[in-house]
């Protein structure tokens, strides 16, 4: 049985495209390491305030929810320009970006109709910043040609 070895990168270690790419040379590459690796992914460097600030701001600063909800969309789509050579793969990174993008508008709409933020409903929806990384990360590892299976921690982990 291989070890495995785990692997944590912050959001400060996410914060930029060159940094998502720092991860793979961190890693390593080569097909026949005698390690297993996990890899855990916190959200890019200020994506979790602006979801916090978005959530927070949502039932009352309109105007300055637009401005995060248009900043949070620039950094993301910076990061995905940035990171992939490949129009295909950026295509498909962007594109589930736009499903969870869709996803937490929804969140933020319930917001509005309960008129309340409660502490769970803060931590789902800022748990799609999470989201994000490990979809730029894994469109970027499958782009390199590394063999990837991405475990949606959503799917086993509850709040």
């Amino acid at each position: 049985m291989k070890p495995v070895i785990v692997h944590k990168f912050g959001g400060s270690s996410l914060a930029t495209a060159d940094h998502f790419k720092n991860g793979l040379e961190i890693l390593g590459h080569s097909k026949d390491q005698a390690e297993q690796k996990i890899v855990v992914l916190s959200a890019p460097q200020g994506i979790t305030q602006l979801i916090v600030d978005i959530s927070e701001n949502i039932l009352g600063d309109e105007d300055k929810t637009i401005e995060n909800k248009n900043q949070l969309r620039d950094k993301l789509k910076k990061i995905a320009n940035e990171l992939f050579e490949s129009e295909e793969f950026n295509k498909k990174a962007w594109t589930q970006c736009e499903v969870y993008l869709s996803e937490i508008e929804s969140l933020w709409n319930s917001l509005k109709l309960t008129r309340r933020l409660s502490p769970t409903n803060l931590d789902v929806i800022s748990g799609y910043g999470e989201l994000f990384s490990c979809c730029f990360f894994n469109n970027y590892l499958l782009s390199k040609n590394v063999s990837v299976a991405t475990i949606d921690a959503r799917e086993f982990l509850t709040i």
